[in-house]
This record gives C-alpha cells, structure tokens and sequence, in this order.
C-alpha cells in the first residue's frame, strides 16, 4: 500500500484551494459587469465577432451623425427656396398687373419701389449662411457668394456625406444651378472619391502641359534671332502669354460662359429688368419677362422637389441604420453580456465547491497548517 506524506497531501490541497478561488474571482469578475466574455481567451472566437461589432457600431453612429447633419442642411436649403418662390410669385403677381396698359407711369413707379425690396430680399436669401458656412457657395462656403450686383462667385461644387455604406447624398446645391441657368447640381447618387481621382488626374496633366510648354519657351529662347526680325524671345514670350490665357480659359471657360449666358437671364437680372420697365413705363417689357419668371418659378420649385426627394432617402437610409443598430445591439448582447440567473448560481454553486474544500481540509490537515494555506 503507497503510504501518502503530509507535503504530498498539503500540495493537493493547496491546489484544490487554489483552483476554487480563481474559478470564484473569475465568476466576481463576470458578476461586477454582467459580462460573460471578460477576457479574450473566455471565447476567441466570440470576441472576435464583438471586436466587428463594435467596428460597425461606431460606423453606424457615424453614418446616423452625417444623416442629421445632411438633414439640417438640406432643411435649411428648403426653406431658403421657400422663401425664394414666395418673392418669385409675388413679382409675377405685380408683373402681370402691371403689364397692360391700365396703370400710368406714376402708379408703376410707386410698385417699382416694391420690386426693389424684393431683389434685396432675394440677395438675402442668396448670401443666407447656416453658422458660419454660406449655403449656395458650393466648396466656396466660407465666402459671400453673391456680390451686389448679381455676380456669382462661388463655385458649381456640391459637398456630400456618406449615409450609410459606400452611400453618398448632396447636402448642397451651388447658387448658380438656383439663380442661373446654369446646371451643376446632380441628384444622383456619386463617389466623390472617384470624383476626387478625376481631379487629381486632371491637375497631373496640366503639370505635365505646363511643363512642356516651359520646355518649349526655354527652346525657342535659346535662338538667337526670329526671320521677321523680331528677337525669337519676344515672339515666343508673345506666343506663351497666349497660350498661358487660353489655358486659363479653358479651366474656366465652363464656368465663366455659363456665368454670361445666365446672367442675362438671372433672377436678379429679371427683377432688375421689372424694376426698369416699371420706372420707364414700359408695359411690352414687363409683358415679355412674364415667360422668364415662370421658368424661374419652375426651376426652383424642381430644385425644391429633388431635396425633398433627399430628404425622404435619408429619412428611409436613417431609419434602416436605427433597425440595423438594434439587431447590432442584440447580438452583440448575446455574444458578450451574461445570463445574470445563471452567473449567480454559478457564484453560489462555486462558493459552495470553496466551502467543501475548506471543510475537507479541516478533516486532513492541523488548524495551524489549514491557516497558513488560506
């Protein structure tokens, strides 16, 4: 028969002891937060999923913040064209009042002075800012983009906001696609991470022209002498000056055409024409800006109903993230929070285990030895 020693006997017991308190101390762990996974190694793998879970809840988040924010925006852009169509048809209204021959030069004056108003009220709306961003500026949004006489100098950019995943929507739409016409604004739906590349693209290849074109002048200078007699330098200082200005054009020839062809007929302009006619009695004027109006009316009323159109699709993109939010939450639940029912009988069951020990312990071993192992 194997004879067992007393330090045989101690280090068992010292290890049963031990072991019943990790296993207490870890279920005090899992207790304190109602967490079933309190380290990694509790569930790779589940905590794995948490880990993503987490990722995704902070994109959502994020997504849920960019919608509000697009919302106000867009909200805020709605109720400046609003206001817009109110002026719109308040100026039709005397324009056709005052478009036959009726009313005398006098009258017309007196309601030249109320379209006067008007136009300023429109130059209102169209330098309205949202805190310190302007909101028709395009990328230009810290700068005034309508100057007093009418002249846009904003730009046709449109600023976008990812939604959900890979899900764009404008929170902006440029002055001149509303006062001009114009056409910059898109309602479709676009990367502008691609539109970003394009633009880089773009800018390499007017490094790698004007390069080039440098080239080119430091040739031609090199010569000593033109056949027109005339030094080849300033022939060809002549000739790259042009190409300097068409090149600057051509950057700005969209801009600056559209600018030219609308600004005559710009909704400052047909105001200004209506306040002109009226000042000047001139009924077959004020009859021919009739048609310009409407047009005006109707492309504001369109540019209104494609952001409510925004609108709707952040609403119904906003609500799918909160639905995606709570099926997150209840997984994430699953995976990481304790069953409490079953936490606290495991605690009671292992303190149980903990007294056993204990009183085994007391049966083997002296008072002063059991002492010294707790």
């Amino acid at each position: 028969m194997t004879r067992v020693s007393d330090k045989s006997g101690s280090s068992a017991i010292e290890f049963a002891l031990n072991k019943a308190k990790s296993k207490m101390e870890d279920l005090h762990l899992k207790g304190a937060g109602i967490k079933r996974i309190v380290r990694p190694s509790d569930d790779p793998a589940g905590n794995i999923e948490i880990m993503q879970l987490r990722t995704k809840e902070n994109d959502l988040t994020q997504y849920s913040k960019n919608a509000s924010m697009a919302s106000i925006s867009l909200e805020y852009t709605e109720e400046a064209l609003n206001d817009l169509t109110e002026i719109l048809m308040k100026a039709k209204e005397i324009a056709i009042g005052q478009a036959s021959n009726f009313y005398n030069g006098a009258i017309r004056k007196s309601v030249a002075e109320e379209v006067t108003q008007l136009k300023k009220q429109a130059m209102g709306v169209a330098n309205r800012h949202l805190g310190n961003r302007y909101i028709f500026a395009g990328h230009r949004n810290e700068t005034r983009p309508f100057e007093l006489d009418g002249k846009y100098v904003g730009n046709g950019g449109v600023i976008y906001l990812e939604i959900s995943k890979n899900f764009y929507v404008p929170t902006n739409i440029p002055g001149n696609e509303i006062f001009y016409y114009s056409k910059h604004f898109r309602s479709e739906d676009v990367d502008p991470l691609q539109d970003l590349k394009r633009s880089e693209n773009n800018n390499e290849k007017k490094k790698i022209e004007n390069k080039s074109a440098e080239g080119d002048k430091n040739k031609s200078i090199s010569e000593s002498k033109h056949p027109t007699g005339k030094s080849s330098t300033e022939n060809d200082i002549g000739d790259t000056n042009k190409l300097s200005i068409n090149s600057n054009n051509n950057n700005d020839i969209n801009n600056e055409s559209a600018f030219s062809l609308a600004n005559k007929n710009s909704i400052f302009s047909q105001l200004q024409i209506l306040i002109n006619a009226l000042n000047t009695n001139d009924h077959e004027n004020i009859q021919n800006l009739l048609e310009n109006l409407e047009s005006s009316i109707d492309r504001v009323i369109t540019l209104r109903t494609k952001i409510g159109s925004i609108l709707n699709t952040i609403k119904n993109s906003n609500d799918a993230l909160e639905n995606y939010k709570v099926t997150n939450s209840l997984r994430k639940s699953t995976l990481e929070d304790a069953d409490v029912a079953e936490l606290f009988t495991d605690i009671e069951k292992q303190n149980n285990v903990l007294k056993a020990v204990y009183k085994t312990s007391s049966e083997i071993l002296n008072e002063n030895l059991l002492s010294f192992l707790k």
